[in-house]
């Protein structure tokens, strides 16, 4: 691993930029930094926000870097300057600002993936719908009765939908689920539950609640971190198999936000306030 730079109180988000030279993070103190992925030299700050940023990314043009704080408003600056765009807008206008569907959090909310197929969750339930264009009427993907929160992601290129679900009981647990979108598009009047093909790639079961997931850029794999996570849980849902990387002398700064450096490193932040480049081929790897 290599320290990237350390910032004052907890890493909240952080977020690529397409061409994988800088890096924009938010920390617990209402700041953004934009930050140099060679050298961790700050290019840019934006302080005094209205509220923590809890989920930070950049859009694919990287013109604009748009944010959803805890009570679920958007925000929207410049990706160059971190002049305001959007003060506040409601969670429906994130896909929108983004220019498509590339990722979504909430307990109830819609997207459109980019062949058409619209996904969405109800208020409150566990029901996650598929919509197909000019089909009629929409098809329940999975109905988790009501759990403690439902959450989804579209990976960039639309092909792929991730629903998780989390439930927050005695033993808390999540499940996650990878739907192939474009299959579906392709087979919207499929009735067989025993395949998995037809309504989805694989599922992963976690110990413990999943905070957030995130595609790597080739769209093939999954990273998962679990609330008070020491570690990252990278899914390779074509392959069907799972594995572990932390770092040991980690195990003290519980890690809170990160993400894809291109498809074999990953930008971590934890929350005393450390940001680290992991290459993921060096890492501590334990398969589960």
């Amino acid at each position: 691993m290599r320290m990237l730079t350390q910032v004052e109180g907890v890493v909240l988000s952080v977020a690529v930029y397409p061409d994988s030279k800088k890096l924009a993070a938010c920390d617990g103190r209402r700041t953004i930094r934009i930050l140099d992925l060679q050298t961790g030299r700050e290019l840019g700050r934006r302080e005094n926000l209205p509220s923590p940023m809890d989920k930070l990314v950049v859009s694919p043009d990287g013109r604009r870097i748009v944010a959803v704080d805890r009570s679920g408003k958007v925000f929207a600056w410049d990706a160059e300057d971190l002049v305001p765009l959007v003060e506040s807008a409601s969670r429906e206008c994130l896909p929108a600002m983004l220019g498509r569907a590339t990722k979504v959090w909430g307990d109830s909310c819609r997207v459109v993936t980019r062949g058409g197929v619209e996904i969405s969750t109800d208020d409150g339930g566990g029901k996650v719908c598929a919509k197909w264009p000019n089909q009629g009427p929409g098809v329940v993907l999975l109905d988790q009765g009501q759990p403690e929160c439902i959450y989804f992601a579209i990976s960039d290129d639309g092909r792929h939908t991730a629903v998780m679900v989390n439930n927050c009981s005695f033993e808390p647990a999540s499940l996650v689920y990878v739907f192939e979108t474009e299959h579906l598009l392709c087979a919207p009047g499929w009735e067989d539950r025993e395949d998995l093909y037809s309504e989805a790639i694989d599922s992963c079961g976690e110990d413990g609640n999943v905070q957030e997931m995130i595609f790597s850029p080739d769209h093939q794999r999954l990273a998962i971190r679990l609330w008070k996570g020491n570690g990252v849980t990278i899914w390779d849902f074509q392959k069907g198999e799972a594995k572990g990387y932390s770092e040991q002398e980690w195990y003290s700064h519980a890690i809170t936000a990160f993400a894809f450096l291109g498809n074999e490193k990953m930008i971590v932040g934890t929350e005393s306030g450390e940001i680290e480049v992991w290459d993921l081929r060096t890492s501590t790897q334990n398969a589960s």
